[in-house]
Formats: C-alpha cells, structure tokens, sequence
C-alpha cells in the first residue's frame, strides 16, 4: 500500500481518518468533495463524535444542527462516553490516536447554538415522540454535554 497523503484542508482528525482508511480522499478525476471511509456504522459513529467533540472545541459558541432518529444512535453513545471517561488514561490516549488534542476538560458544549431540522406536524412539540423531545432527551442533557436549565 501506498503512503496516503492528506490534503491540507483536512483536520487533524479527518487525515487520521483517512489515514486509517488507507484510501485516497478524492476517489475519482473530477470529484468535488473529499470522502473518508470507515468499516462499519459503528466506527462511522466513533469518527463523526471525534469530529464533532474537534469542531466544538474550536468553535464553542457554533451554531449546528444534528439528526435524530436511528441515525446518529453510535455517535451519540460515543460523544457521551468519551465525555463521561475523558480524564481516563486509556480515553486520553484513544483521543490522541484520533488526531484530537484533549486537554483536561473535554469541550464545553453548553454554549453551542442548536437548529432543530425537523419536527412532525401537527404534533404538538411536547408530545414524547416529537423531534422536540428527541433534541431533548439525546441532545440537551448533561450526558451529551449541556449544562442543566
């Protein structure tokens, strides 16, 4: 195999990504975005927290929006558990091999302003099964990094 190097765009994170893919980020002439490839639905989710906790910390005051649903089930048990262990030797280290520098704390991420994509209508928000509840059960909680109301 031959040394895959990164384009410069990429973060720390995406070229350890695509370092670990061991492909080249633009596939095909001509192709306009770059594309990092993992093994299974379950690394996707460990690639798309170690990305996600990189942008954080660079942007603590960012403005994003996040799927609900089935989709992002692994990247939101990672993101919880790298936060929950993040002072642990061995999640320190894990971190590292991603491409992220942890400091002490992980990111704040209680100041990120958060765009709901979706909701069902006419449902009333407050029902249990909205994209409201959702948001807030899996996003906006001490776990996933939220301060308390």
């Amino acid at each position: 195999m031959t040394e895959q190097v990164a384009p410069a765009s990429l973060t720390p994170v995406e070229a350890e990504l695509l370092r670990r893919s061991g492909r080249s980020a633009a596939r095909y002439p001509g192709e306009l975005a770059d594309v990092l490839e993992v093994d299974s639905v379950p690394a996707l989710g460990l690639a798309a927290a170690a990305r996600f906790l990189e942008w954080a910390s660079e942007h603590p005051t960012g403005l994003l929006t996040l799927p609900t649903g089935r989709t992002p089930e692994h990247f939101i048990r990672q993101v919880k558990r790298l936060r929950a262990s993040w002072a642990s030797a061995e999640t320190q280290a894990e971190l590292v091999a991603l491409g992220l520098r942890p400091g002490g704390a992980p990111p704040d991420l209680s100041c990120l302003v958060f765009v709901q994509m979706d909701e069902f209508y006419p449902m009333d928000p407050s029902a249990a099964n909205s994209f409201n509840a959702y948001v807030r059960r899996e996003y906006l909680t001490p776990a996933f990094g939220e301060r308390p109301a």
